[in-house]
């Protein structure tokens, strides 16, 4: 399940793109249309909170309760996110991203649009905190990430940040693995043919061996 995150200009081709895909494993569950600014608003906003303990989050029967200013100003934009984008739903503003991941099953976001890197890292942290994977359109590719690999999504070439993502050490790892398995099936390839080979012999004279 992929959660779209683009702005208003790359909206309709990012979604037309991706939801269109033929060949696709992944299925766009909904889109969130943002801004550089936004997004630095929302962050600034958590830091504050945060900085100054007024995040309060309450269980009443199961449920997450903002604080009242928090609960208030969502619901004051509850109407403005009943919006479609070539037949997929704006789902959420993107400050309300990590209670829609919380109630939502996501398994990667797809961001498609252009940042300062110093907030497109910001942003990645923030995402991947909560345990899915992010692919970044390289419009501008982000210096330092770490556990970042390089794949195609649709017609796009992503930056794909998670936090499974085989480190190298793994990699030659399962390199050693992989050639132990084939030296191994060689041998025993070898002593099936020494064994088989004089039996093929005496039964059928001729070459053991034929080609066309």
């Amino acid at each position: 399940h992929m959660l779209i995150i683009t702005d208003d200009i790359h909206k309709h081709s990012c979604v037309n793109a991706l939801k269109d895909d033929d060949y696709r494993n992944y299925k766009v569950v909904g889109v969130i249309v943002t801004n550089p600014k936004e997004i630095e608003e929302v962050f600034t906003k958590y830091e504050k909170e945060l900085g100054n303990n007024l995040l309060n989050i309450r269980s009443e029967a199961g449920q997450n309760v903002y604080t009242d200013d928090a609960y208030a100003e969502v619901a004051a934009t509850d109407e403005k996110i009943k919006e479609i984008v070539e037949g997929v739903e704006v789902v959420c503003q993107f400050g309300e991203l990590k209670e829609f991941l919380l109630n939502n099953v996501v398994d990667s976001i797809f961001v498609n649009m252009s940042m300062p890197h110093s907030l497109r890292k910001r942003m990645i942290n923030h995402i991947t905190s909560s345990g899915v994977t992010i692919h970044i359109n390289l419009l501008e590719l982000p210096h330092e990430l770490a556990d970042r690999s390089v794949e195609r999504i649709g017609k796009y070439t992503v930056l794909t940040v998670g936090m499974r993502i085989a480190t190298r050490r793994q990699l030659f790892e399962k390199r050693i693995m992989d050639i132990c398995g084939g030296l191994a099936g060689l041998v025993l390839m070898l002593i099936a043919t020494l064994i088989f080979s004089p039996i093929i012999y005496i039964q059928s004279p001729g070459p053991i061996f034929f080609k066309i």
